[in-house]
């Protein structure tokens, strides 16, 4: 099986606690995995029913913005962008009874992936395609079979595909931020909602371009912002802004 070329010091999973919906990791390897397959029901995203916020690459901005705010976390969370999916904690507005996603909006890529994921090989510093066997979507009757005689099938090779590209873009993300950060133009923030029923609630903990900052800017460090494509995301999260009506839907 093919190993990304890739490597990294650190990914997602190489941190504690695991990143969200995932709980029990495995490198994913023929000998174990040999005769485990995946649902075909690519509509079934249940596991993501209670995400409020669920993180975001710069790739995917232009569309995601059309359907969610978009927002940043703190220096600690290296300020990763997320979509605000719900005002309430525990709750995906996005996702419903039936465990499928409101048709028509935008499904992130870190959702699309599940129940894939790029684990650190400690031995070697490469990238190995991992997967959460406690995932309902794995099962031994039903489904594609990410094995076909001790190979990956195209099912693997495609997640494979998939999760190196989002690994790249995830990083490159991080990047991004970094450099929005260091110039100042983060700035935390809350949200006042009003529900359908008139009550009011607040989403808090994120922060969001510093528009003051922004336009303050020194030609300089504006022609960086561009230069690197940081500048796209700064507008599309702007946009987005207008998006914070489809939670409520």
């Amino acid at each position: 099986r093919k190993k990304p070329a890739a490597k990294a010091k650190k990914t997602e999973a190489s941190s504690s606690p695991l990143p969200m919906f995932y709980n029990k990791v495995e490198a994913l390897s023929a000998a174990t995995h040999g005769d485990l397959r995946v649902s075909e029901n690519d509509n079934n995203v249940s596991f993501a029913s209670e995400a409020n916020s669920i993180m975001l690459t710069a790739v995917e901005f232009s569309e995601a913005a059309h359907h969610f705010p978009i927002v940043f976390g703190g220096a600690e969370l290296d300020s990763v962008p997320f979509v605000v999916t719900s005002h309430i904690a525990g709750q995906n507005a996005f996702v419903g009874k039936d465990g499928k996603w409101r048709e028509g909006a935008y499904i992130p890529a870190y959702v699309r992936r599940y129940p894939f994921i790029l684990l650190e090989n400690s031995e070697n510093d490469n990238l190995v395609l991992a997967i959460d066997t406690s995932s309902e979507m794995l099962s031994k009757d039903e489904g594609k079979p990410l094995f076909i005689k001790g190979e990956g099938s195209d099912v693997a090779k495609g997640v494979m595909n998939l999760c190196v590209s989002y690994h790249r873009e995830y990083l490159q993300t991080k990047m991004l931020c970094k450099q929005m950060d260091q110039m100042g133009l983060l700035i935390e923030r809350a949200a006042d909602v009003t529900l359908p029923d008139g009550k009011k609630t607040r989403v808090a903990g994120f922060r969001v371009i510093d528009e003051k900052a922004f336009n303050e800017l020194t030609d300089k460090n504006f022609i960086k912002l561009r230069k690197s494509g940081a500048l796209m995301l700064i507008y599309c999260h702007l946009w987005s802004m207008r998006s914070w009506k489809n939670i409520l839907e």
